[in-house]
């Protein structure tokens, strides 16, 4: 898959994951009848810009040990966490002295983090498998 495809791939990923995890949470802090303004929807895009962007070295060839593995994702996480909640505070997601709305924020943002990184590898290991078999049987024709 070329790279603007997987970024693109992780863009929607990430898209569909805020819509779907945020409606829960609006529901529950705001109530059913919220009506939200487009700069919501903008935020939503922009936060998912941000994130397949910074997700670009995920996608690296290069080898990494797992503590630098772990380091980069736990960098990873708490950018775009701090992102979240700076835009979440400039387009009033959240009443910041609200704690049940701060922490639906987290719980909201740590549902699509996981969400986004179980997908991803979900299709890394079926990637892999593919290339497996195309392996074992390109190495069956050669013998």
């Amino acid at each position: 898959m070329a790279m603007f495809s997987k970024i693109m791939h992780v863009f929607c990923l990430i898209s569909t994951g805020i819509f779907f995890c945020s409606g829960i949470y609006c529901f529950i802090c705001w109530g059913p009848d919220v009506q939200l303004k487009l700069s919501y929807i903008l935020g939503i895009f922009l936060i998912s810009l941000f994130s397949s962007i910074l997700y670009i070295p995920f996608f690296s060839k290069m080898e990494f040990s797992k503590n630098a593995l772990l380091a980069f994702r736990a960098f990873y996480f708490l950018v775009i966490n701090l992102a979240v909640l700076a835009l979440g505070y400039k387009f009033c997601w959240f009443k910041i002295e609200n704690r049940k709305m701060i922490i639906g924020m987290e719980i909201t943002f740590i549902a699509v983090y996981l969400l986004v990184h179980t997908v991803e590898y979900i299709r890394e290991l079926q990637e892999a498998k593919k290339i497996n078999v195309r392996l074992a049987s390109h190495n069956s024709l050669a013998e």
